[in-house]
């Protein structure tokens, strides 16, 4: 069985004013409930019993699922913790805003999620096109030019992703179908990241 987190309200029962702290505890059954981005269950500590408890009615022969927290995200993390890529129930995998993964341009990583491109890739795009030099000047003001400079490299990395991973007969299928699914995650995060600075460059 696996270990959960919980948070145990005071270390000392005749203390209440005690400051909570967190514990691994294993729940044998508890942790046979599967995660969902939409859980119709939420669970919480009770004395020595974890409780769960319905969000909504839940529907004759409907799975009970629970959201497994922060650790679910970015994909990667999920995988690494419980070995599985999250995805949406509605279209089998979907991009979540505080998702995230790692681009490489002109071989230098970047961390981008679907929402934000940081600082620094924005200032790698002025230094490749001559319109900022590190430690002479200030920082350039954003322009399409970088823009679409930083939406090809995004374009570029996604179309590498696509098809990346291959099961070849012999290999264990399993593991192969998970790095799959972790490079589709990877790939959307990509291409919702490049369509959402598309949209703004749009408007300037």
């Amino acid at each position: 069985t696996r270990s959960c987190r919980a948070v145990q309200s005071s270390s000392n029962d005749d203390n209440d004013d005690a400051p909570p702290y967190m514990m691994r505890v294993l729940v044998p059954i508890f942790d046979m409930i599967n995660h969902s981005r939409n859980p119709n269950a939420e669970f919480h500590r009770e004395g020595d019993f974890m409780v769960v408890r319905a969000k909504r009615d839940i529907e004759a022969n409907e799975e009970v699922c629970i959201s497994y927290g922060g650790s679910t995200v970015p994909s990667w993390r999920c995988l690494f913790s419980y070995g599985f890529v999250p995805y949406s129930e509605e279209d089998g995998r979907a991009v979540y805003e505080d998702d995230a993964t790692e681009v490489l341009v002109d071989n230098t990583r970047f961390e981008i999620n679907p929402t934000e491109i940081p600082f620094e890739l924005v200032m790698h795009a002025a230094e490749k096109l001559g319109k900022f030099t590190p430690g002479r000047e200030e920082p350039p003001e954003f322009d399409s030019e970088m823009g679409r400079y930083i939406v090809d490299a995004l374009m570029k990395a996604a179309e590498e992703l696509e098809g990346a991973i291959l099961v070849q007969e012999g290999d264990n299928e399993a593991g192969a179908r998970l790095a799959k699914d972790l490079r589709e995650s990877d790939r959307r995060t990509l291409l919702a990241c490049a369509g959402g600075l598309r949209e703004y460059l749009e408007e300037l």
